[in-house]
């Protein structure tokens, strides 16, 4: 995740904890981080974000009226320490992907967000007693996968899919692979989640997949190197094609350019093909 905030920090010229405070508050959101320290200043701007801060002494908890130590979000909301972990472990008891990682304080009436800072906290302080440390790494995975969602940037990025590796990788969209820093290699195409494949495009290695597990121990399969011989590349864009059935007139599913299978030749209409 400083992966996201480096860049920001350095336009901004902010510190990078503080980057990464801020794009947790704004959801990922990279362009309204941008407008909102322009348009209202660091410190206004970081007001509603602030991290959540130890009241002096003891008051009453305006959850549970209980007399204890209090600690408020930014907003300026409090409540005691067993209310806001109770708070927090509501939707990931209850199983709400959404309400977890979109939580908001604890007063029903604030929709500023609880950011990962407080998770980390609370849930982790409980989880050095035994008590909460599968609801935190649940949060986490939760909140990794919220951000490879919705971060915006000019880069795209991917939870490596690899058991037990919790990492993000950015990547060039135009690359058909990438490899985390762990040493997995991973197709880019979201949608598919497989180990890499390249030349062979998704939906061929998805057959191919098929048809090995549909012949497993029988002894024959159709091996990578023998699918990689059934495409070719675009002549445009050398996006890898496949042509499994049908004339010879092929459009490249990238760049929608119109070929002819056998020769190569671009042809507009398929009365075109010359082949």
């Amino acid at each position: 995740m400083a992966a996201a905030a480096g860049p920001l920090a350095a336009e901004l010229d902010l510190e990078v904890d503080t980057a990464l405070e801020l794009l947790r508050c704004n959801r990922w959101d990279a362009l309204a981080v941008r407008l909102g320290v322009r348009q209202h200043g660091l410190a206004a701007f970081r007001r509603r974000c602030r991290t959540m801060q130890e009241g002096e002494g003891e008051d009453e908890c305006a959850v549970c009226f209980e007399d204890a130590p209090l600690l408020r979000l930014g907003c300026g909301h409090d409540a005691c320490a067993e209310c806001w972990t109770g708070h927090l472990r509501a939707p990931l008891e209850a199983g709400d992907r959404a309400a977890a990682t979109r939580l908001t304080c604890i007063d029903g009436d604030c929709d500023v967000p609880v950011g990962s800072d407080v998770f980390e906290r609370l849930l982790g302080a409980a989880a050095e007693g035994g008590g909460d440390a599968e609801l935190l790494d649940k949060y986490r995975k939760w909140a990794r996968e919220e951000w490879v969602r919705e971060a915006r940037d000019d880069r795209r990025f991917a939870a490596c899919p690899a058991d037990g590796c919790d990492r993000v990788v950015a990547f060039d969209r135009r690359l058909m692979s990438v490899q985390c820093a762990c040493g997995h290699q991973f197709c880019t195409n979201l949608a598919c989640g497989r180990e890499a494949h390249a030349p062979l495009p998704c939906i061929l290695f998805q057959k191919w997949r098929m048809l090995e597990d549909k012949n497993k121990g029988r002894g024959h399969g159709l091996s990578p190197e023998m699918a990689a011989l059934m495409t070719k590349l675009c002549p445009n864009c050398r996006t890898p094609s496949d042509k499994p059935e049908g004339c010879n007139y092929v459009v490249c599913g990238m760049c929608r350019h119109s070929w002819c299978w056998d020769c190569g030749t671009h042809n507009s209409t398929p009365a075109g093909v010359c082949h």
